[in-house]
């Protein structure tokens, strides 16, 4: 059977033989913990997704609107742009 000693390095401590129980639960509960907190990450991630998303569903609701708000943009796209105006005739 290997050794599973662990020695202490680079300031970090860690069990011996007889407290290695004890280090093994508590990394153990370490690694409970940050699977929970990853797990609630992702949870708001989803949740931000689709508030975000949520302009599709307002889109397939209001088709008209939609369209009413991008001929309304190109509209002042085009006034405001510059592009192809004519000079004025004197």
């Amino acid at each position: 059977m290997p050794d599973l000693r662990i020695a202490k390095t680079n300031g970090v401590a860690t069990a011996q033989k007889e407290g290695g129980a004890a280090e093994i639960d508590r990394l153990r509960a370490d690694v409970e913990e940050t699977r929970h907190r990853l797990g609630s990450s992702l949870a708001e991630l989803e949740r931000r997704v689709s508030v975000t998303a949520h302009w599709r569903r307002w889109a397939d609701a209001h088709p008209l609107a939609l369209v009413a708000i991008g001929l309304g943009a190109g509209f002042l796209i085009g006034r405001l742009g510059g592009v192809g105006r004519r000079p004025a005739l004197r």
